[in-house]
């Protein structure tokens, strides 16, 4: 291992030859944005798209960078794709209607109390 401020800042942090690197079970599945960044003051939507195996209720929260909920949708998982993903367009509203600013918002997705996976936005204007 080499020697200085970034070797010890960094070694911890990197698995080692031969070191058995644990692999966490997640329920969470793959999250897809697109575009991002977007900018809904042109009317543009962006297209937040998952995955879930069975047709469920489907929650979909977003949170501004400070972890305030701006928003919470209601959808269902049953307009799945031929590509196994199901859909939502948001428009960049808040819950009160108003858009929102620029920034980073952060997107959880939940099913029946699970966490099905999340995902990063950005606004741009």
């Amino acid at each position: 291992m080499g020697v200085g401020l970034a070797a010890m800042i960094f070694s911890p942090l990197m698995p080692h030859p031969g070191d058995i690197t644990p692999v966490i079970p997640s329920d969470e599945a793959d999250v897809i944005s697109y575009p991002n960044p977007f900018n809904p003051d042109r009317g543009q939507t962006i297209e937040i798209s998952y995955k879930l195996a069975q047709d469920a209720e489907v929650k979909i929260y977003i949170f501004d960078i400070t972890g305030q909920l701006i928003r919470t949708i209601v959808t269902t998982s049953a307009n799945r794709a031929s590509d196994g993903y199901s859909r939502y367009a948001w428009d960049g509203k808040t819950g009160f209607g108003s858009t929102v600013d620029n920034g980073v918002y952060l997107v959880k997705i939940t099913s029946g109390g699970k966490n099905i996976g999340k995902t990063k936005i950005m606004v741009v204007k």
